[in-house]
């Protein structure tokens, strides 16, 4: 049984690491200050301390912690066949909706472009991993082994995915923003069907 200092620690932790994640996906990286965090979570500095060495490890974890808050919503389901599974996580991915909440979204299509530039030490490798990791899910392998035409499948399907969602994010015209959406998702069936 927890103890009552042990679940308000657990539960700081996580107020933590849901403020940072938010920020990191909405800001980028530099977005998410420890100052901005903590404000953004309710707690002291000296609250943080008791969780995180420093911002390179308060990033890398609230980059974990999105990853596995956004990424069952579009991947983790029972599908009957794999052109019934793309184009259902297709529709999940590149739709208004995770278009226009890019805090709730995605982080590896939010932080995509800031990953290459990145000073936080281990960010890159955390988020290689979590690609990797994406293409295996969404492949439903444990290794590209497995079945490497679902693998590449997966790879080709996660960069469109993310391309297609980001130039969507960057269009100011509303119709053609969603014409985007529509036709990577058109592309993705294609990709499977082919």
């Amino acid at each position: 049984m927890q103890t009552s200092r042990a679940i308000k620690k657990k539960d700081s932790r996580h107020r933590i690491l849901q403020a940072a994640s938010k920020r990191l996906r909405r800001e980028g990286l530099d977005g998410a200050s420890i100052a901005t965090v903590m404000n953004d979570a309710g707690l002291t500095h000296g609250t943080f301390n008791a969780h995180f060495k420093n911002k390179d490890e308060l990033t890398i974890e609230a980059f974990k912690h999105s990853l596995a808050q956004s990424q069952p919503r579009w991947v983790k389901h029972e599908d009957r066949s794999w052109q019934q599974r793309v184009r259902r996580m297709a529709a999940a991915y590149l739709n208004p909706t995770h278009r226009d909440h890019k805090q709730d979204g995605c982080p590896i299509a939010a932080l995509a472009s800031e990953v290459s530039s990145s000073s936080a030490k281990g960010f890159r490798q955390s988020y290689s991993d979590g690609v990797l990791s994406t293409i295996l899910d969404i492949a439903e392998i444990g290794d590209r082994a497995d079945n490497p035409e679902k693998y590449d499948q997966s790879v080709a399907l996660l960069a469109l995915w993310i391309g297609g969602l980001n130039l969507s994010r960057n269009v100011d015209d509303k119709l053609k923003s969603d014409h985007i959406l529509k036709v990577c998702n058109q592309a993705s069936a294609r990709l499977i069907d082919g």
